[in-house]
């Protein structure tokens, strides 16, 4: 085709993008050597995704939600040029309850 995408580098990605979630590639993709992938939910998925700052993780969140954050806030940091948000502190191991008064030895 036009595009010459049968005559492009086998180790090369070619990526898809559409307005929403592509039902098939497109026949002029189809002669691309390398791998072809498409973007799940199109250009607006992506970009809610890469480019909106993600919403911070809750407080009781576990490791691997804080992981997603980090990632997320990066990868929009990198592709906006805006200073990602600090997640949240992680919560503390120390048991809620009571505070207790006094302390030390008393005899």
């Amino acid at each position: 085709g036009k595009l010459g995408l049968a005559d492009a580098s086998p180790a090369r990605d070619l990526v898809l993008v559409a307005e929403g979630s592509l039902a098939a590639t497109p026949p002029a993709a189809t002669a691309f050597p390398g791998r072809v992938l498409a973007l799940s939910g199109g250009w607006k998925a992506w970009e809610e995704y890469a480019l909106a700052p993600p919403p911070p993780p809750a407080a009781d969140a576990d490791p691997a939600a804080r992981d997603e954050f980090r990632l997320r806030a990066g990868l929009q940091s990198a592709l906006t040029g805006m200073k990602a948000a600090p997640p949240p502190p992680a919560p503390s191991a120390a048991p809620a309850g009571p505070r207790r008064s006094g302390g030390g030895c008393s005899g």
